[in-house]
C-alpha cells in the first residue's frame, strides 16, 4: 500500500494494490518523507474507502478525541444497523460532537426538532445516538441534554439516506439545490461546494427534507431563543424565513422556531463562520 498524502502525523491517504484511495488511522503513519510504501499493515488502526474529499479537510479542524469517539460509534453503526453506511459519517460525527460540547460551553441548549417522535421513528439508530451521548459525556465529563441525542441520531440516519443507491427521494437534489440557490439569492454570496461548511451544511438540509418529504413536524417550539438569534442576525433570518416559505408553498410544510434556528445556525456557519462566532454558536477557527 502506498501513502500519498499525510494530513497529520497520524492520519494519511492511501492507494492499494487495486488503485483505490483509502483514508488510514494509525500512530506515526505520517512521519514518513510522502510518498512512500507502507509495508507494516498493522501500523493501520483504522481505515475507510470511499471518503470524499470535501470531508478530508476538516481532518485537522477536528479535534482527535471527537473523532476517534466518531469511530466508535461509526463502529456500532455497522454492527447494529442494516445496509451501507457511509463513510463520511466519521467526520460529520466528530464536527456534530465538537459542535455540541462547544455548545455546552456557552450554556447555549438548542431544542433538537421531533425529539418526542423519532425515538419511535428510528428506534435503533436512536438507541446507538443515547448510547453515544453517554459516551461522549463521559469522555469530556460534560453533561448534555436529552436533545443531543437526536442530534447524534440525525447524523447516523443522514449517514444512511447519502449513499447515491440509497437516496430516499426522487427531487432531493432538486430540492438541496433550490434551497442553495435561496440562500446565494438572499444573501448575494457564491458558496464554494468544496469547503468543509458546506459538507457540514449539506449534512443538515438532507435531513431536514427527509423530514419534509415524509410530512414529520415537530410539536416543540422554542420562539424565545430563536427570537434573542434572530434580532442578532437580521439577514440570515429572513434567509431562513425564505427557504421557509418555499416549503409551504412546494410541499405544504411548515417550519416552526426550532427548525428554523437549527438552520439559521447552519446558514450562518456555511457563510460566515467569523459571524456565527460572535452569535456564540460556535467556537473561532
Amino acid at each position: 500500500m502506498k501513502v500519498i498524502r499525510r494530513f497529520n502525523n497520524n492520519v494519511v491517504l492511501c492507494v492499494d494494490d487495486n488503485q483505490k484511495e483509502i483514508v488510514a488511522f494509525g500512530k506515526g503513519l505520517g512521519f514518513h518523507d510522502i510518498p512512500y510504501e507502507l509495508t507494516d499493515l498493522s501500523k493501520i488502526e483504522k481505515s475507510y474507502y470511499g471518503i470524499e474529499k470535501r470531508y478530508l479537510s476538516m481532518i485537522n479542524e477536528l479535534s482527535e478525541q471527537s473523532l476517534e469517539l466518531a469511530m466508535t460509534i461509526m463502529d456500532w453503526c455497522r454492527i447494529n444497523l442494516q445496509g451501507q453506511i457511509n463513510p463520511n459519517l466519521i467526520f460529520t460525527l466528530a464536527d456534530h460532537i465538537d459542535f455540541c460540547i462547544e455548545r455546552n460551553k456557552k450554556n447555549m441548549n438548542v431544542k433538537m426538532p421531533l425529539y418526542n417522535d423519532f425515538e419511535n421513528m428510528h428506534p435503533k439508530e436512536f438507541k446507538i445516538a443515547q448510547k453515544a451521548i453517554q459516551l461522549i459525556s463521559k469522555k469530556y465529563n460534560v453533561y448534555l441534554s436529552e436533545d443531543e441525542v437526536v442530534g447524534i441520531a440525525m447524523n447516523i440516519l443522514n449517514s444512511e439516506m447519502d449513499l447515491d443507491s440509497n437516496k430516499p427521494f426522487k427531487d432531493f437534489d432538486r430540492i438541496q439545490e433550490d434551497i442553495l440557490n435561496i440562500i446565494e439569492k438572499e444573501l448575494n454570496i457564491s458558496i464554494d461546494k468544496k469547503t468543509t461548511s458546506y459538507a457540514r451544511y449539506v449534512s443538515h438540509i438532507q435531513y431536514l427534507i427527509k423530514r419534509v418529504e415524509e410530512g414529520s413536524e415537530d410539536s416543540e417550539d422554542d420562539f424565545k431563543m430563536y427570537e434573542s438569534i434572530s434580532k442578532q442576525n437580521p439577514e440570515v433570518t429572513a434567509c431562513s424565513l425564505k427557504i421557509a416559505e418555499y416549503f409551504k408553498d412546494k410541499k405544504n410544510f411548515s417550519l416552526n422556531h426550532n427548525e428554523l434556528l437549527y438552520l439559521m445556525i447552519h446558514i450562518s456557519r456555511l457563510t460566515n463562520r467569523e459571524e456565527c462566532y460572535q452569535m456564540g454558536i460556535t467556537s473561532k477557527e
